[in-house]
């Protein structure tokens, strides 16, 4: 019995203490990481007006419109662009979200398509959540008074496409 309890307890140590989670001294994101760049070095930034993003990437390759599956009556705009596509609540023109899957495009920290799971909790350390198809990191944005989402989806253990987005 203190053998099967020895070997439960050494199993457990291991999924916690796995090599997979990045030392202590890396700092977990803040609101200074809610933004990508491109390969030009323009910054995509999690709450950029409508307005704004138009004048950074121009009128984008499509657009369309629908309703929040969360939030009855809340109409959000998408546009996509060649490398990434960026959502908007109709009512607020501030960007609520973007996804990236384009390895030209990286994270505030140097994380892009492409990039081994490592290099993220290398970058940014434990993860508020971990799947093995993704890794995610609650952010609270104090100053707005929202909680955003700095996410990564995972194909084999690489990133195929980051993304942030407010949790409302």
């Amino acid at each position: 019995m203190k053998k099967l309890v020895a070997l439960a307890v050494g199993a457990l140590s291991a999924c916690f203490l796995s090599p997979i989670y990045a030392q202590e001294n890396v700092s977990f994101p803040d609101e200074s990481d809610l933004f990508f760049i491109d390969a030009s070095g323009v910054r995509i930034d999690l709450v950029d007006a409508l307005d704004e993003v138009l004048h950074k990437f121009g009128e984008p390759l499509r657009e369309s419109n629908s309703e929040d599956s969360y939030h009855v009556g809340v109409e959000y705009t998408v546009f996509a662009y060649d490398e990434f596509v960026v959502a908007y609540f109709d009512d607020l023109e501030t960007m609520v979200g973007t996804w990236i899957r384009s390895p030209s495009i990286r994270s505030s920290r140097g994380v892009q398509v492409g990039d081994p799971a490592r290099k993220i909790f290398d970058t940014y350390g434990r993860p508020t959540f971990q799947s093995e198809d993704r890794i995610s990191y609650a952010v609270i944005v104090w100053e707005l008074d929202f909680t955003a989402s700095l996410a990564f989806e995972m194909n084999d253990d690489v990133v195929v496409q980051m993304s942030m987005s407010v949790a409302w």
